[in-house]
């Protein structure tokens, strides 16, 4: 869910960032300011200082910020100008806040607020608690922001701005809401839906709606979050706030998802956020629905479509050099799903790079507790036990003589689970030369039986031509005795011819010879 807990950091952020182009940022800049710095008086010098403060942080140059700044603060106590010393104050409040020392950053502007809530002018203590507020949250210090909020919603009471009450109102909704405290931070996000409406403030409205539905979310109220993102996002569209309109569909489509409504979570709500949002600068919030359609694909288990949306997540964090341990920790899980180990060992071991800087000790159980699957499936039975007692390092609940046991209980299961593969091995090598033995034998049996068919008919054949020669043995005797009888018959013929022949004359006298 996106919230505005980061609106005072990028505020804060922005305030910053647009100090050092205005002065410049390269040495010659620099240069010159410190010429000017030693031709006034002290009184102005503070100023001058402060610039070359932000140009030095803005540089990296830590140690020349923090020189500059002190020297900035050496002279406002020389002078004894409280308010000077309220902005030197601030100032390295400024500088450390860029250099990410957060620690240091937060006593600074106490002590600047200190000063300024005496000395200072009714903006400058607003100024001192937007950033000490910011800074609180950054640190997770929300109990001690709400002293702060308080303090911003009692100046603004005095001052009578009423846009001011309403948002430090929302402020510390917010802030209850990050403690856990869904039923203050309910009532208190009400209040400030009342209060915005009452100045007719649209925007005001809608983010209370925002923060109303994501508080009935998280209280796994589904149907009144609903209720509550799309009154806001009717306002949004009713005002044409883009970056707004993506925000509620993104929002409505974690409800969704965690309803199970996940094709209509992916195609109504994330996708069409996405395309709002490829039209805007905020690659952060492109970044964060890239996610959560991956997410979706993951869900549904088709691992290739969730790689691809986590992969394009991570360009766009990779371009603001914000990359979030949850997107390289789901890029190592869906490698694991897709069974590509090294793939996803590669992108475990950056999540935990990159937790070492954070206090994310739940996303470190996560990767140590997936690793230690990984290695179990990849038969690497060390690295298993190691990353598994890595996880139960984390979880300060177990007692030491309980992560013991916990670690035995691994160890024999992972060499129990090592055994059943070897076994299984085994069985599958049995039942492949099982296989094939049952395979040999139907070629055997289908060969005699081919051979036993090729016997009968050879002696069928055999027998045929037997009695085909018989046949034919009869049938050249028979045309012998034919061929011999047709000679006697000739013979016999011949004979008769000859007989004829004699007795012609005696029969039929010639009638020639008996004439005188």
């Amino acid at each position: 869910m996106k919230a505005d807990i980061f609106s005072y950091i990028i505020w804060a952020m922005f305030l910053l960032g647009m100090v050092a182009p205005v002065y410049g940022e390269d040495q010659g800049g620099l240069d010159s300011l410190n010429q000017e710095l030693q031709v006034l008086p002290k009184s102005e010098q503070p100023a001058v200082l402060s610039k070359m403060i932000y140009i030095s942080a803005k540089a990296g140059n830590r140690k020349q910020a923090i020189d500059y700044a002190y020297q900035s603060l050496r002279i406002a106590r020389e002078l004894e100008d409280p308010r000077l010393q309220g902005n030197a104050e601030h100032d390295l409040g400024n500088v450390y806040t860029l250099l990410n020392e957060y620690e240091n950053a937060f006593q600074h502007y106490k002590d600047a607020l200190n000063l300024r809530l005496r000395f200072g002018k009714a903006v400058e203590i607003q100024s001192s608690l937007k950033e000490i507020q910011s800074v609180c949250i950054i640190m997770g210090k929300y109990e001690e922001a709400i002293s702060y909020f308080q303090r911003s919603k009692e100046l603004a009471d005095i001052q009578k701005d009423s846009a001011s009450i309403a948002a430090a109102t929302n402020q510390i909704g917010l802030m209850n809401e990050k403690m856990g405290n869904l039923t203050a931070a309910h009532t208190i996000y009400f209040q400030a839906l009342d209060m915005y409406k009452n100045i007719s403030d649209s925007l005001g409205i809608a983010q209370a709606l925002d923060n109303i539905g994501r508080v009935f979310f998280l209280d796994r109220r589904y149907t009144r979050a609903l209720e509550y993102y799309n009154r806001s996002l009717d306002i949004q569209r009713a005002l044409r706030n883009e970056e707004k309109i993506a925000d509620d569909l993104h929002n409505i489509g974690e409800v969704y998802l965690a309803m199970d409504s996940i094709h209509k979570a992916r195609v109504e709500y994330f996708d069409k956020a996405l395309i709002t949002r490829d039209d805007l600068p905020d690659r952060a919030a492109r970044a964060e629905t890239l996610g959560r359609i991956g997410d979706t694909y993951m869900e549904e288990g088709d691992y290739n479509r969730a790689l691809v949306h986590y992969n394009e997540s991570l360009k766009n964090q990779t371009a603001l050099g914000d990359t979030t341990v949850n997107t390289m920790y789901n890029i190592g899980k869906a490698y694991y799903h897709l069974k590509e180990y090294d793939d996803a060992i590669d992108a475990l071991n950056q999540c935990l790079t990159l937790s070492s800087h954070t206090p994310l000790d739940t996303f470190r159980r996560s990767t140590y507790k997936l690793l230690t699957d990984i290695y179990v499936e990849s038969e690497d039975l060390n690295n298993a036990l190691k990353y598994f007692q890595y996880f139960t390092g984390l979880n300060d609940s177990l007692f030491r003589t309980q992560k013991t046991r916990e670690i035995a209980d691994i160890q024999s299961r992972l060499e129990a689970v090592a055994q059943e593969k070897k076994l299984e091995e085994a069985k599958n090598v049995i039942r492949i030369g099982e296989e094939r033995a049952r395979q040999n034998q139907i070629i055997i049996y289908a060969g005699s039986i081919v051979l036993f068919l090729i016997i009968i008919l050879l002696g069928v054949l055999f027998r045929q031509t037997k009695i085909k020669q018989k046949v034919n043995d009869q049938l050249a005797h028979q045309n012998k005795v034919i061929n011999t009888q047709n000679r006697q018959l000739h013979k016999i013929n011949q004979r008769l011819e000859e007989a004829n022949d004699r007795l012609k004359p005696l029969l039929w006298p010639n009638p020639t010879s008996s004439q005188p």
